[in-house]
């Protein structure tokens, strides 16, 4: 593993190398790899996730999930950077099981490539979910056999690739998400509001498909017609007095 650290590493001192852990993450915070300060295996896997599947990745501060599909699919995102499997290692608590699948991911220790990547659905992970009273909510084992559970799904793949396309892009930053009301066919039953959900409603669930990042449309949203003639989008401006953008209008 040492063999593969870069040149000059072990000749630093702790505060050098400490320093050096905050510029790094400083830089990938401004590209928009992660999006705190803690240690970045979380929020790179679901930037990831988010990049594989043409998805919006959400904000922190909505706890149920991490990121919403275009089809209104709501993935829960858990990850863990292990050397090995061996021991009672879990992955972080759920608190919630208000979402519709979870992606499962492993990191390289040492080079962050993805190890492995399972997609499950919820209903497939309750069952093997363990209760822990004293952290008020359930854990999953990292070793459990997750491709053996029902519907579940290999995207290791499609996570790696996503990785290998992070520089591709400097410019991370994604428009608002689509709406599941919005987005949801017109003759889809809207789903009442339940707690810790973020939306109002959302269509009823269907099967996931992997988009492409580069024919992913994240801000794509249904039901706009198109502009008129004399609509403010394609009326000339007033010579000598300047007109508001429709899209900052209230």
């Amino acid at each position: 593993m040492r063999d593969a650290w870069p040149s000059g590493l072990r000749n630093r001192s702790s505060r050098e190398l400490l320093q050096l852990y905050a510029a790094t993450l400083s830089i990938l915070l401004e590209r928009g790899v992660i999006r705190t300060r803690n240690a970045p295996a979380g929020d790179l896997a679901e930037r990831l996730v988010a990049d594989a599947y043409g998805a919006h990745l959400l904000p922190n501060s909505v706890k149920s999930y991490d990121v919403l599909t275009q089809d209104g699919q709501r993935i829960q995102v858990k990850c863990r950077v292990l050397e090995s499997t061996k021991g009672s290692q879990t992955y972080s608590v759920f608190r919630s099981w208000e979402f519709d699948r979870c992606v499962f991911v492993r990191f390289d220790p040492v080079t962050y490539d993805v190890l492995d990547a399972v997609d499950v659905p919820v209903t497939s992970v309750k069952p093997i979910a363990k209760h822990v009273a004293w952290v008020k909510g359930d854990r999953v084992a990292v070793a459990a056999p997750l491709l053996s559970l029902p519907d579940a799904r290999d995207v290791s793949q499609d996570l790696q690739a996503a990785l290998e396309r992070l520089d591709s892009a400097p410019d991370r930053n994604r428009p608002e998400p689509p709406s599941p009301c919005r987005s949801a066919p017109p003759d889809s039953p809207p789903r009442p509001r339940r707690s810790g959900s973020r939306a109002a409603c959302s269509p009823a669930p269907s099967a996931t498909h992997l988009v492409p990042a580069s024919n992913s449309t994240p801000g794509a949203r249904s039901g706009r017609g198109s502009a008129s003639a004399d609509s403010p989008a394609t009326r000339p401006p007033t010579a000598g007095r300047a007109v508001p953008s429709p899209m900052t209008r209230r």
